[in-house]
């Protein structure tokens, strides 16, 4: 659909940011960082997704979103007994 010859230009406006966090983290709070981070900045977001070790909970907790439009919750994946419980999540937006 590009032209080998075709310049390709990227807008300096799309970032990305992705994070990994090493420990567990607590639900209320994400809970309370997400929603604030859509209600701010979900106009600035263009999709988000990822996959979060929460404590006390025994499955992964997976969410994706584009917007202010989010849906997440307990996957029935489970965290393996060797596995080490590590969220990861990125979002890309301007």
């Amino acid at each position: 659909f590009m032209d080998e010859d075709q310049t390709h230009e990227h807008d300096s406006s799309v970032v990305s940011l992705a994070v990994k966090v090493e420990k567990e983290v607590n639900f209320a709070m994400l809970e309370n960082w997400v929603r604030r981070l859509i209600v701010d900045e979900g106009a600035n977001l263009y999709c988000y997704k990822g996959i979060i070790a929460v404590r006390g909970m025994e499955n992964k907790f997976v969410f994706q979103g584009v917007g202010m439009i989010f849906s997440g919750g307990s996957s029935d994946a489970g965290w393996k007994k060797d596995e080490k419980r590590v969220s990861r999540f990125i979002f890309i937006g301007k």
